[in-house]
């Protein structure tokens, strides 16, 4: 039976190797089917975009200098941006086509809600439109995305890059982001981005991590009808990573794409 590859030694995710992974299938064929999920070695802040300025989306003065970034290009004009905590559990994924993003978008929701049950806590897809790659939680009255995640088509195969947030930093969100206060006002009453934006510590502390992201890799497994194995990357692949490591953080990667 094919195999999901479990970089499970990655459980802190070192983020100099975030964009070296994602992009690995542009520049050659990763040797398995491959998920890492973890706890980022520090705060950063990641963008997608396949070119174009930062400042569509962010005010890039008020960036700090020291705030680790990564870039993570798409072959569509999409610009977004996550704050990714070194507290939230991070996903990186290298799939191959056996099944669609959209398969693979509705694998991940429904593997994530269903572990995430099994510790209690109930989600739901987001509310404002279908086929939406979030997922949100009730806290209190209000109804806030603690998931969002993009897939690229890199050609053969797609990368995956998501998040479970769980604290949401919403006093750094506010000052760097250029709010779309238009469409965000269509969500109701919204007086506050924590009106919308949320982390799971809001609904229950204390939840072991290490666990989820390994019950997750096994749900995932499960869903794609894949066996998991838990294993490392090949000497081929991280001398690819390596190689890209300089090119892929630099700060021409990230601001002149």
């Amino acid at each position: 039976m094919p195999k999901l590859r479990y970089i499970k030694e990655w459980n802190i995710i070192p983020v100099e190797y975030d964009s070296p992974f994602y992009h690995l299938p542009k520049w050659g064929t990763p040797a398995f089917p491959t998920i890492v999920i973890g706890t980022p070695s520090t705060d950063y802040l990641a963008f997608f975009c396949k070119d174009g300025s930062l400042d569509k989306t962010m005010y890039s003065d008020k960036v700090p200098s020291d705030l680790f970034k990564v870039r993570h290009w798409t072959p569509t004009g999409a610009n977004g941006a996550a704050y990714v905590g070194s507290d939230d559990l991070l996903f990186l994924g290298n799939f191959s086509k056996e099944k669609t993003a959209a398969e693979l978008s509705k694998i991940l929701l429904a593997s994530v809600a269903a572990v995430l049950a099994g510790n209690g806590l109930r989600v739901q897809l987001s509310p404002y439109g279908e086929n939406r790659n979030d997922l949100y939680i009730k806290i209190g009255d209000k109804l806030k995305k603690f998931l969002g995640f993009v897939i690229t088509d890199m050609g053969d195969w797609y990368s995956m890059g998501a998040m479970i947030t769980f604290d949401s930093r919403i006093d750094k969100i506010k000052d760097m982001w250029k709010i779309d206060s238009e469409n965000i006002t269509k969500k109701g009453d919204v007086s506050d981005l924590s009106d919308i934006i949320g982390g799971l510590d809001e609904a229950k502390t204390g939840l072991d991590k290490i666990k989820i992201a390994d019950d997750i890799a096994a749900e995932l497994a499960k869903r794609l009808e894949l066996t998991l194995s838990v294993e490392g990357f090949t000497d081929i692949e991280m001398e690819k990573m390596d190689e890209l490591k300089p090119v892929l953080n630099s700060d021409k990667w990230f601001f002149d794409l």
